[in-house]
């Protein structure tokens, strides 16, 4: 052996007695490969499962052992396993020798076997150590036969061979386990009758399951929501199939095992979305705060008026259900400030607030932007189609404003989503779910809407679930001089300048004031009044001079036309500006003017 290198360890023994000192340097030692030969070799092989390199026992070996005794007409028994029996019948042949042959299977069988040849008064007893040894025993004239040098050569190259194999193979074996043990991922096999073959720690994480108790088992036992067994039938691979685990949710993939054409059992990889699903919503929550968000709070609000205290202490509560709320109140009193606090008040805080004035967009467009569309829905709609500002609210709050502005078919849609948390995109068939809460806000007195015809009653209801009531500034005037100074504030850092100081005087015009446009209107006096250095309200409160003008007016109709073409004509019929001043929309003023 040391003319070749081999690094072999040198055992004695036989059969059983081999085994037991293959047991004992098996504990002790990593082998990779055994060379034995005969019954020794087999009984290795059945009781261990190690890798086995026979030495062959070659005719010319058995020639060897029994040429003397034909030569000298002696009557023979060969005893041995059939590989030795079927070189002893093709010596016997050549030669013309009178040979007895016992096989044997195991070592059982061997004493049967000598006492056959002892029976039949055999000259010698030929076979391996094993057999010549009990033979002599027995008295018998044994002959060993020896294997030669170059079958013991061969056998040792094999093993060689079979050792470099199985050390490539338990390279692999071990980068393929390092592979599974590192992946996040679990992941499963099952062969083609559906049994589990390999259980990665991947998977052993996710479903909480040991290896152990997963390989050998079927996999509808141990994960019973699997695709596997659908997939193992069909053959048809299947992406991104999702399941459901209490609180975690998993995404699967899921591929057949084809081997020739015909599925041999299928791999699925799982991967815990729940990281995934918490960092989009964070994500989302960010662009949130950028796009769709609500700024402010109930603690942003400025009064010092107790009626204004009583209505935020009702809202705090209101903030904490979901039902559907209609806030009440005049042009400029603040209310999607008051939509916004209800908002970030919310469970609802960190998903998107969604803010549309109804009138200010025509019905058709109203509702194109409220339910989204599909391609081609009408002419002019984006290729790829568009999600509506519902869709865009999923989860949080969406803000009708002006409310009573929107047309009926808007408001049959509105209800539908209100009883039926849906919306169907223009020009599509399929229905979207959504979870929105809805905080509608008007300026006018819904009801008569609704007894005139102009606003559904069912809606009505739906929306009138909670209502909250802005009081108008000229009830509340306790709070002016602190909204005042507020917006001193603001707009003196706006425009880099001192904020002024009011005189006594100023402080008595405002007291006196009306304020008939509301926070609004008292935001743009303090804006001209940090511009111009002059405390300007005429022209909001007492507009254009028409105290006569209003006296000698008919109905209220009449004094609301005449306030609107006087503010026309000093804003230079600018509608923008004119729609600021009187606090409505531009939809609105349009109406107005017609």
């Amino acid at each position: 052996m040391a003319e070749n290198a081999y690094d072999a360890v040198l055992i004695y023994g036989e059969l059983e007695g081999a085994l037991a000192k293959v047991r004992r340097i098996l504990d002790q030692k990593d082998f990779r490969v055994f060379v034995s030969r005969g019954g020794t070799a087999r009984l290795l092989r059945e009781r261990f499962g190690i890798p086995i390199v026979e030495i062959a026992v070659t005719a010319h070996d058995i020639l060897k052992a029994i040429h003397p005794y034909i030569q000298a007409n002696r009557k023979i028994a060969v005893i041995g396993f059939a590989n030795v029996i079927s070189g002893a019948r093709r010596i016997a042949e050549i030669m013309g020798a009178d040979i007895l042959y016992l096989e044997t299977v195991n070592s059982e069988s061997v004493p049967g076997a000598l006492q056959a040849a002892l029976d039949a008064r055999v000259d010698v007893i030929v076979g391996d150590h094993h057999i010549e040894r009990r033979a002599s025993a027995l008295g018998a004239h044994a002959v060993r036969i020896d294997s030669g040098r170059e079958a013991v050569k061969n056998a040792l190259e094999e093993a060689a061979r079979l050792y470099s194999a199985t050390v490539i193979e338990r390279m692999e074996n071990r980068r393929y386990f390092t592979i599974m043990e590192s992946i996040e991922e679990g992941i499963i096999a099952i062969n083609e009758a559906g049994n589990i073959t390999v259980f990665n720690p991947g998977a052993e994480k996710i479903f909480n399951i040991p290896e152990s108790d997963a390989i050998g088992k079927p996999v509808e036992v141990i994960i019973p929501q699997t695709f596997m067994l659908q997939v193992l039938r069909s053959g048809t691979e299947m992406v991104g199939a999702l399941m459901d685990l209490g609180r975690t949710s998993i995404a699967s993939s899921v591929k057949p095992i084809i081997v020739d054409g015909r599925v041999e059992g299928v791999v699925s990889t799982f991967r815990d979305i729940t990281k995934i699903q918490q960092l989009e919503a964070k994500i989302r929550a960010e662009v949130v705060k950028k796009r769709l968000s609500a700024k402010k709070r109930f603690d942003d609000i400025v009064y010092a008026s107790p009626k204004m205290g009583d209505v935020i202490d009702q809202a705090r509560k209101y903030a904490e259900v979901d039902s559907t709320l209609l806030i009440f109140g005049e042009s400029g009193t603040g209310k999607e400030v008051m939509a916004q606090a209800l908002h970030n008040g919310s469970p609802r805080r960190d998903n998107p607030f969604v803010a549309v004035n109804c009138a200010a967009l025509p019905d058709n467009l109203l509702e194109s932007e409220l339910f989204g569309y599909v391609e081609g829905s009408f002419t002019g709609a984006r290729k790829e189609g568009k999600k509506g500002l519902f869709e865009m609210a999923h989860g949080g709050s969406i803000f009708l404003d002006e409310i009573s502005e929107m047309a009926l078919p808007v408001q049959a849609r509105i209800l539908r989503v209100i009883q039926e948390k849906e919306v169907m995109r223009l020009g599509d068939d399929k229905i979207v779910p959504v979870d929105v809460r809805i905080l509608a806000a008007t300026n006018k007195k819904l009801w008569h809407c609704v007894q005139s015809g102009t606003f559904r009653q069912d809606l009505f209801y739906r929306l009138n679930v909670l209502n909250l009531n802005l009081p108008p500034l000229r009830e509340r005037m306790e709070d002016v001089p602190a909204l005042a100074m507020l917006f001193l504030r603001e707009f003196s850092n706006k425009y880099g300048t001192v904020a002024p100081e009011m005189t006594d005087d100023e402080k008595a015009l405002m007291r006196r004031h009306a304020w008939p446009g509301n926070v609004r209107e008292l935001q743009n006096v303090m804006e001209r009044y940090v511009i111009s250095g002059k405390l300007l309200v005429d022209n909001y409160g007492d507009p254009g001079g028409v105290e006569e003008d209003i006296l000698e007016a008919g109905s209220l109709e009449d004094i609301e036309a005449l306030v609107v073409k006087k503010i026309l004509e000093q804003e230079g019929f600018n509608k923008a500006n004119t729609a600021k001043r009187l606090g409505i929309s531009r939809t609105t003023l349009d109406k107005k003017i017609r």
